[in-house]
């Protein structure tokens, strides 16, 4: 392969998460899902919602931090 990891990260509405989920077994790319938010349902809405780039980076962050701890364990 020609890279370590490959991530997903589909919208957060029923298809989306359900695609991911299909597209992870089959393909062995790891299934990022963006938190839950009331104004949107994909990653640019979620930018928008917060209006603040250094929160946005920090919730990037933590969720690549966090499924990097869980592939560990």
């Amino acid at each position: 392969r020609r890279y370590k990891e490959i991530y997903i990260l589909l919208d957060n509405d029923d298809a989306g998460l359900q695609d991911a989920v299909k597209l992870s077994e089959s393909t062995g790319f790891t299934n990022i899902v963006l938190p839950e938010f009331s104004q949107g349902k994909d990653i640019s809405d979620l930018y928008k919602s917060l209006s603040d780039k250094n929160q946005f980076k920090q919730i990037m962050i933590n969720l690549f931090n966090y499924d990097t701890q869980r592939s560990i364990c």
